[in-house]
């Protein structure tokens, strides 16, 4: 069965976590279940995502322009967290935030960074990054169940 008998047209999908929280891996889902996605391919696969990224990069002026989310109605669109708040009044969203494991984020976030070679040899991330980090999701995750 096809999601699509299932998804109104006026309603954006938007699919938020921190990165490399599995986001892309909810938006191959999401595709192979017959929902439009909001794609524009500009990010090739690479060793760190060999199934596509599936971004949107005019995503990114939501800040700016809250006005380009009306692109994404009625098809789902791969947003990072930190765009959580920007998101308009007006529009009625349907909303997956991921969530993973926070070693396993900063894992797989170093092990982009070796991979793009601008990582510092030997360096861990800090117990401070860690920290932030858990207190950010937990905020994004407040705003989520509040912002509606």
């Amino acid at each position: 069965m096809s999601l699509n008998n299932h998804i109104k047209e006026t309603e954006d999908h938007n699919c938020f976590g921190v990165p490399r929280s599995g986001i892309s891996l909810m938006m191959q889902m999401l595709a192979a279940g017959g929902m439009p996605i909001l794609s524009d391919g500009e990010r090739q696969a690479d060793v760190d995502n060999p199934r596509d990224y599936l971004e949107w990069e005019r995503i990114k002026q939501l800040p700016q322009n809250p006005g380009c989310i009306a692109e994404a109605q009625g098809k789902a669109v791969k947003v990072t967290s930190r765009l959580l708040l920007a998101l308009p009044d007006g529009h009625e969203y349907r909303v997956i935030f991921m969530q993973r494991p926070l070693p396993e984020v900063l894992a797989s976030q170093e092990a982009m960074l070796r991979h793009r070679e601008t990582a510092q040899p030997g360096a861990d991330a800090p117990q401070s990054l860690h920290l932030s980090r858990s207190t950010y999701v937990t905020s994004m995750h407040g705003s989520t169940l509040r912002h509606t």
